[in-house]
Parts: C-alpha cells; sequence; structure tokens
C-alpha cells in the first residue's frame, strides 16, 4: 500500500504530460516552445521515450483499475459468504479491508472510489493517445503481443465465464485487424490514410527491405562484433556508441548512413555494454518475474 500514492502521483504526471502531448500534436500556440513535427515527443527529445513511457503508465491505470474493480467483486462475494455460512475467514476479511483502502486511499488525502476509477481510466485513454501519436511502433507491438498473452492465459486460467467470451472477442478481434493490415497495406486506400496518421504511416515502412530494418540489422552485427572485443564485462552501460564506432566498417557504416547509440536490440545492447555478466544478470531479472507471476 506504501506504493499506491507515489504510483498514483507518477500516473496524475503521466496525465500532464499527455495532455502537454496533445496540445502538441494541436499545435497550440500557447505551447510554443514544445517542437513541431510529424510525431509526438513532448518535453523527452525522442518520440520513442514518450511511447514507452505512455505505454507503462497505461499499464499501471488499468492494474490500478482493474484491481479496483476485483476488491468490489471480492467484497461482494465476502458478503455472499458471510449469509450463507455465518463466517469468514480472517485471511479474507484482510484480503477485502486491503482492496477497500487500495481503492480509496489517494496520494494524500481520502477520494471516492468512482474518482479514483474516472481517474484511471482517463489516464489509459489519453495515455494510449498520445502512444499512438508518438509513432512509436515497439510500443504498439509490446502492447499488441502482450494483450494477446493475456488473453490466452485468462482463457486457460480465468474462471469468469463472461470475461471468458469477451476474451475470445477480443482475441478475434486482433487477428481480423491484423490480417486486414496486411490484406490492405499496398493500397492506395491505405497510402492517403498513412498521410494523416503518424503510426499508420511507420507502420507502412515495415519490411525486410526497408532502410530502417536494414540499418538495425548492421548495428546488431557491429554490437556483436564489440561483445566479441570484450566478452565479459563488455563496453560499460550506455556505451554502445563507443564500440560501434570502433567496429563499424566503411560498408556498414554507407548503408547506414548515421552512428548509433544503442543497439535497438535489448539482448544485443546488454552484451556489448555488459557483456556475459551483465546479461545473465538481466535475463536473471525476467525469470525471476515470471516465477512470482
Amino acid at each position: 500500500l506504501d506504493w499506491h500514492p507515489l504510483l498514483n502521483f507518477n500516473l496524475g504526471v503521466s496525465l500532464l504530460l499527455g495532455l502537454l502531448g496533445i496540445a502538441q500534436h494541436q499545435d497550440i500556440e500557447f505551447f510554443s516552445f514544445l517542437s513541431s513535427g510529424a510525431r509526438v515527443d513532448i518535453t523527452l527529445g525522442n518520440p520513442t521515450y514518450v511511447g514507452a513511457y505512455m505505454l507503462v503508465n497505461m499499464m499501471l491505470a488499468l492494474g490500478f483499475l482493474a484491481r479496483s474493480l476485483a476488491g468490489t467483486r471480492e467484497t461482494e462475494e465476502g458478503v455472499v459468504t458471510i449469509s450463507r455460512k455465518g463466517t469468514r475467514s480472517a485471511k479474507a476479511r484482510r484480503r477485502v479491508r486491503s482492496r477497500k483502502r487500495m481503492t480509496t486511499r489517494g496520494p494524500f488525502f481520502i477520494v471516492p472510489e468512482a474518482v479514483w476509477r474516472m481517474f484511471w481510466a482517463v489516464v489509459a485513454v489519453i495515455n494510449l493517445g498520445v502512444l499512438w501519436q508518438s509513432g512509436t511502433r515497439g510500443a504498439l507491438f509490446g502492447l499488441i503481443i502482450a494483450s494477446f498473452v493475456l488473453l490466452l492465459g485468462y482463457l486457460v486460467w480465468g474462471r469468469i465465464r463472461l470475461l471468458k467470451v469477451a476474451a475470445i472477442g477480443s482475441l478475434g478481434l486482433i487477428v481480423v485487424v491484423a490480417l486486414t493490415f496486411v490484406s490492405i497495406r499496398e493500397t492506395s486506400f491505405f497510402d492517403t490514410v498513412t498521410r494523416t496518421n503518424i503510426m499508420l504511416n511507420r507502420l507502412s515502412l515495415m519490411g525486410w527491405e526497408h532502410h530502417n530494418w536494414t540499418s538495425r540489422l548492421n548495428s546488431w552485427e557491429v554490437g556483436l562484433r564489440g561483445f566479441a572485443a570484450r566478452p565479459l564485462l563488455g563496453w560499460g552501460p550506455e556505451n554502445f556508441t563507443i564500440a560501434y564506432d570502433q567496429h563499424v566498417t566503411a560498408d556498414k557504416f554507407a548503408i547506414s548512413g548515421e552512428s548509433f547509440d544503442q543497439a535497438h536490440n535489448k539482448i544485443v545492447e546488454e552484451l556489448t555494454t555488459k557483456g556475459i555478466v551483465g546479461t545473465i544478470c538481466y535475463l536473471f531479472l525476467w525469470v525471476y518475474v515470471f516465477v512470482v507471476i
């Protein structure tokens, strides 16, 4: 519970940044200090950072909202249990009290549960909208893949029939949207739509022969050369650019046309900057998260 005020305060900050992102996208004159461009970068200086930041805070807001609703359901089930058995275990009572405190306790004062739910819903919607306007494909793919896995997981382990039906419908919707995107991607209609939508425009640029893909392949190859030069501890955190500049060849640089300060591949990034030791530690964190879940 001690984390809840801090996390909700962080969601408030993300809401303010999201509103600034909307202002930047709409090119409101009062916020002229924000740089103008096709992709929203707000005050972070890089649209990719915006996409990642908005994704994390959107999931936090949805997590609070879902737990709030689950707490309400659990409280109702507890009432039913009392009416049937006349008692309830101490563990169940503590769990219900914990849920109730979580949904009504704010960063600095008590706030009605309905207000918190509205706040979390607004934060999630605005953060998703700004993520879309940032044109960050990695964040979008992460959201889609995570949603797909979550929905499949609920079909296997979920207990509420209505939510299982909703999960099946959502999975079907994801598949339909993906197939529709593939089928209309090369059409003139899609080309017209992408001119006014930055995310769709960037999605249309994906392909094995596109510059973004080939340049990233080059950065991975050069990064692995840097790893081979210092395999144990690597070149140090945030030093990928040093390894890249020392191992890039003329033909590779001619393809990308620029230096890379990051590998654009987390495993290659860890191997190059932190070596095998740091990469094992990084992977252990994910294994531990999986075990906890």
